[in-house]
């Protein structure tokens, strides 16, 4: 083979290899209503289909969230106080003593830690965070657990560095504090931490942790920022009505917050901590989004419509919705939240029998057989 042929060789896999990891990263939407999880393919919009799909869980999820290393999937039971794990290589729920696993009282949200060895579940009614070891998938018992954390527990974010986790309790109109090393809520003057304003809601950490972003429902309709070092309030930002979910963009450039009452999607510099504006913003969504999610590259935000039983996506190179055939994406009835996959540096692809595949000289190239639907 002629070095120009190799080259062209090289950039062919290369291009092969961006768009199968692409194709390999899937989205979770739990249904309230159905009992159910919709996966979807991110890279074409597609819904997954077949007998295991869409993959019944526990009743009345809305919580959902994926280990960073990409390999379960967590899901919140709200309805009968348990969480469903689903294998994310094989999209189906782990079954057998301790699954699902029985958590508190009304579990909506989850965290887990990035050595993927924790999941922390807010139990709204009872005010308590269940920590569940991954490795065992059993919930920690004794001194000190459950956690007690405030009124209401309804949304948790881990930093980076896996030392803090940040808890909205709108009942207590702040934001709660947890050192994840000792499992106990920071406590002492400035904590829990006051000034985010009425009713806090969803959170997002900037990807370097250097800060956490949180929207304030029913009326205010403003965002705020804390400074994660401080753990003080530093900025209040207006955006549109009803503002329930959060995401952050890869580069930490961007904040994007759905707006459920007007049914929109604000974006935010975190430069000047400003409200783009123009002909694009905000930017018009489906009936009533509750949450939202950010791809691995940034590229694309999946927004879920809870009135509409569907997913928007917004492409960030123009802040415009993406059109197509699969768009918007039709899922159950009252999908609740999302999760993204992380891009694990790991592609599956189906098992094929070609030994003379190209596809064998990329490094983390996995032959799956259960993608097969």
């Amino acid at each position: 083979m002629t070095f120009s042929k190799k080259l062209s060789f090289l950039a062919t896999v290369a291009l092969v290899a961006v768009n199968l990891a692409q194709a390999n990263i899937k989205a979770y939407v739990p249904n309230q209503t159905d009992g159910t999880v919709t996966v979807i393919n991110t890279f074409t919009g597609a819904v997954f289909s077949g007998p295991r799909y869409p993959i019944s869980v526990g009743d009345g999820p809305q919580g959902v969230a994926i280990t960073p290393d990409g390999t379960r999937v967590y899901v919140a039971n709200t309805s009968d106080d348990t969480v469903s794990v689903i294998n994310t290589a094989t999209d189906t729920v782990l079954t057998g003593s301790g699954y699902p696993i029985s958590v508190g009282n009304t579990p909506v949200a989850i965290g887990i830690t990035p050595d993927s060895k924790k999941a922390y579940v807010l139990n709204r009614d009872v005010d308590t965070v269940s920590v569940i070891d991954t490795s065992t998938d059993t919930v920690l018992t004794g001194s000190g657990y459950p956690i007690s954390i405030g009124n209401e527990p309804v949304a948790i974010v881990i930093t980076p560095d896996g030392k803090k986790a940040y808890v909205a309790i709108p009942g207590d109109d702040a934001v709660a504090v947890i050192d994840v090393a000792t499992d106990t809520v920071l406590s002492g003057p400035g904590y829990p931490i006051n000034g985010v304003g009425a009713d806090p809601q969803r959170l997002a950490v900037t990807p370097d942790g250097s800060r956490v972003y949180g929207v304030n429902d029913v009326t205010l309709g403003t965002v705020f920022a804390i400074n994660t070092v401080t753990d003080q309030v530093t900025a209040t930002i207006s955006v549109g009505a009803g503002p329930d979910g959060i995401a952050i963009t890869p580069d930490g450039t961007r904040v994007y917050v759905s707006n459920s009452d007007d049914n929109t999607v604000s974006v935010v510099d975190t430069v000047t901590d400003t409200v783009l504006t123009g002909a694009n913003y905000p930017i018009g969504v489906g009936s009533k989004p509750e949450t939202l999610a950010v791809t691995p590259n940034g590229e694309q935000v999946f927004v879920v419509n809870l009135d509409g039983n569907d997913v928007s996506v917004i492409s960030t190179l123009t802040d415009t919705l993406v059109a197509g055939a699969n768009y918007p994406i039709p899922v159950g009835v009252r999908p609740f939240d999302i999760a993204i996959m992380p891009d694990r540096g790991v592609i599956d692809i189906l098992e094929t029998t070609s030994k003379y595949s190209p596809l064998k000289y990329l490094k983390g190239v996995r032959f799956n057989s259960n993608l097969r639907n």
